[in-house]
């Protein structure tokens, strides 16, 4: 199962269109998202877009992620992502850091880099 986590219509609707092929849920806030967390039990990437949050708050909910929702791997997209940010963001268990409007290809890849267990960095944070 993939959940998509945006409140903008236009993120969802660009990784729906790249991910056709996955089971895919959608969440625009963190009340339905934590539900639907409390529902499975393993299985579960979440793409999470950065910009519902502060960095603090960010930070929170990705340690509430990796607390409460250990199954969970967690891709995190920003406008701008930065190697500081995504460090930051490393240490909170994320299993991915890259741009939210990046090309399908890169977001399938990314997608299945993840599924197999390994973490997915865009090339420039390398």
């Amino acid at each position: 199962m993939v959940i998509l986590y945006s409140s903008h219509p236009e993120v969802i609707q660009s990784w729906q269109s790249a991910l056709k092929s996955e089971e895919i849920h959608i969440c625009h806030h963190e009340k339905a998202l934590l539900s639907l967390l409390q529902t499975v039990t393993s299985n579960v990437v979440l793409l999470l877009e950065e910009r519902h949050y502060d960095d603090d708050s960010m930070e929170g909910f990705l340690d509430l992620l990796q607390t409460e929702y250990p199954y969970v791997k967690t891709m995190v997209f920003s406008h701008k992502p930065n190697y500081t940010q995504g460090s930051i963001f490393l240490k909170f268990g994320i299993k991915a850091y890259g741009n939210t409007h990046m090309a399908p290809i890169h977001l399938q890849e990314a997608l299945k880099v993840v599924k197999n267990g390994d973490i997915w960095l865009y090339p420039d944070f390398i």
